[in-house]
């Protein structure tokens, strides 16, 4: 049982760190296309609405994901929490972005007045 522990332990930092690692990257990509991008208000409403849906989505699919594994309770759990997260963050990142490109087109492409 104690190795078990040990070795979720190790699994879990891993993760965890990988994780992190992950969203440095995104993050570091995100602002170099904004740095080069020709109309940087557009580009960085773009990324931040991106963002936004990547929290919302994970989190919401990984609570999704985290209740679906309990066919396998405690590794299903984690392992569904663990999928669930990965594609909420895809799916809300691509939802956010582009809802915010409309968006964002829509009120300063087409003359739209806030009055």
């Amino acid at each position: 049982m104690a190795a078990a522990l040990k070795q979720y332990g190790s699994a879990v930092n891993t993760i965890k760190w990988g994780g992190r690692a992950c969203i440095a990257i995104a993050v570091a990509a995100d602002v170099y296309e904004i740095s080069q991008s020709d109309n940087v208000m557009r580009t960085l409403n773009i990324k931040v609405g991106g963002w936004a849906g990547a929290l919302t989505g994970a989190s919401a699919f990984a609570t999704w994901g985290g209740g679906a594994g309990t066919v396998v309770p405690g590794a299903g759990n984690a392992a569904g929490a663990v999928v669930g997260g990965i594609v909420g963050g895809l799916v809300g990142y691509l939802a956010g972005s582009t809802a915010t490109q409309v968006v964002y087109d829509y009120m300063f492409t087409k003359g739209v007045s806030a009055k």
